[in-house]
């Protein structure tokens, strides 16, 4: 038997479940985790990944169907129960020579009847899982995008055991009970794979199929340290990469996720022709480059002496960037900031470095107050302060 063909999404109407879009194409964070997902290599690293990729992507599903989702997934895995042991009884029988070609026992051909019967309702409950139209959708009470995030919550555990039905049917048909199985057997067989094959289409439809299969990769990794590493170490609140920012006024430097400022709207993220995130308040030019270059160089406080470092991790080393003793910003123009904390009038600007791409630009500094992404405060000098600046020196 060969693969079961796509079924045609056409004939859809709307419902109140529809999604405007396709977060997982249209959102340019959650595009930026599925560039960066490819260098994900480890499950420590890959655990707080995921957090992060959920937190976004659930932000833009209708919340009054998760429930709904979530109990019809659990009653289909716990369904599923029965259709492994059934399929491995099969198998078992086969190997003990009480259910071949050659040779099957009324205790045989009762296990294959019960295990056919049984793939009668798995298959018809992943076609009634499954939403392909508005009408479904609205039946339901979900649509696949809530679905698709249940699913990645969960590591796609029902995929992998779907999987395993559909190979071991596979195998049947065609192999060890292709004479013994009559063709009631064969098209139920047929059945299940079709409606299987049209869950595999919903995951690429939705852009999921790599997640999918990093999420296997990583729930079945039997690596001793690996796993130690993830009870010692608690999982990172925040992943994707980072940025450096610098604020003039209170001479603060610190580090701020860009997941954070896009969704506070403090920043707004597009992608260049390689596909690579782009901040859109970044320079365009040298000379804009070079402007807030002097500007820093002129600061009468933030103490520009030696040269800087950035050391830039990978996103399989923790998707963010390091910073090196005293030095801080940018390797590109070979500057030190030394924060003191020291209040000026003349300079108000709030600057932005990207290790990861190598961009320069200027925030609006007061949309990063009003979103909550800085806090302006008094400390025990009196001095006008950010609560989020590094207060270790060690660090820079």
């Amino acid at each position: 038997m060969g693969q079961g063909p796509r079924m045609s999404r056409g004939g859809r109407r709307r419902s109140s479940m529809a999604q405007e879009g396709n977060p997982l194409k249209d959102d340019a964070t959650l595009r930026t985790h599925l560039i960066q997902l490819d260098r994900v290599q480890s499950t420590r690293k890959f655990i707080p990944w995921k957090q992060s990729f959920l937190k976004r992507f659930e932000s833009f599903l209708d919340q009054s169907g998760v429930e709904k989702a979530v109990e019809a997934y659990e009653q289909f895995g716990k369904d599923m129960d029965r259709t492994i042991s059934l399929v491995k009884k099969c198998e078992e029988l086969n190997q003990k020579g009480d259910l071949t070609n050659d040779r099957a026992t009324v205790k045989g051909r009762r296990a294959l009847n019960e295990m056919v019967n049984d793939l009668v309702l798995r298959w018809g409950a992943i076609k009634e899982m499954v939403p392909g139209t508005g009408e479904e959708e609205e039946t339901l009470g979900y649509n696949k995008f809530i679905l698709g995030a249940i699913l990645v919550r969960d590591d796609f555990s029902q995929y992998e055991r779907m999987e395993y039905v559909y190979d071991a049917i596979q195998v049947m048909g065609e192999k060890t009970l292709s004479v013994v199985a009559d063709r009631v057997h064969i098209e139920q067989f047929a059945n299940y794979q079709i409606q299987f094959q049209r869950f595999c289409d919903l995951l690429a439809d939705l852009g999921l199929y790599e997640v999918m299969m990093a999420c296997r990769h990583f729930s079945n990794l039997e690596d001793d340290d690996e796993q130690s590493l993830i009870e010692e170490e608690e999982p990172e609140e925040e992943v994707g990469y980072s940025i450096i920012l610098v604020d003039m006024k209170t001479t603060s430097i610190f580090q701020m996720s860009v997941d954070e400022l896009e969704e506070k709207g403090v920043i707004s993220l597009g992608f260049t022709d390689m596909e690579e995130p782009h901040i859109m308040q970044s320079c365009e030019t040298w000379d804009q480059k070079e402007e807030i270059k002097d500007k820093l160089n002129n600061h009468p406080s933030l103490g520009l002496a030696t040269r800087l470092v950035v050391k830039r991790s990978t996103v399989m080393e923790n998707e963010h960037v390091e910073l090196k003793e005293k030095e801080a910003v940018t390797s590109m123009w070979g500057v030190t900031l030394k924060s003191t904390h020291k209040k000026t009038t003349k300079n108000q600007e709030l600057f932005f470095f990207d290790p990861y791409t190598g961009a320069v630009g200027e925030l609006n500094r007061q949309a990063a107050i009003d979103s909550g992404c800085i806090h302006e405060e008094k400390n025990e000098l009196h001095q006008l302060v950010l609560r989020e600046a590094e207060k270790e020196d060690s660090k820079w």
